[in-house]
């Protein structure tokens, strides 16, 4: 018993995403989008459907640009 779950274990830590704190992101998924930017996915959508958010598609991953991002976030600033 006890190793079942220590396996179970280990395979949730390796599905987790490595987290690089010196590589330059080019793109985020959604969900680190919110985590990035403090906007709610509910309103990253809406700014993707009114065309203010661009994104790119790659499968079923929808990317976000860092660079829109930050062009978001300071052009709501001014």
């Amino acid at each position: 018993m006890g190793k079942h779950l220590k396996l179970k274990k280990d395979r949730k830590r390796k599905a987790q995403r490595p987290k690089y704190a010196d590589a330059a992101l080019v793109s985020v998924r959604m969900v680190d989008a919110v985590k990035i930017t403090g906007i709610s996915r509910t309103k990253l959508y809406s700014l993707i459907r009114e065309g203010a958010l661009p994104t790119a598609k790659i499968g079923r991953a929808t990317l976000l640009l860092i660079e829109d991002l930050r062009a978001l976030i300071v052009s709501a600033k001014q």
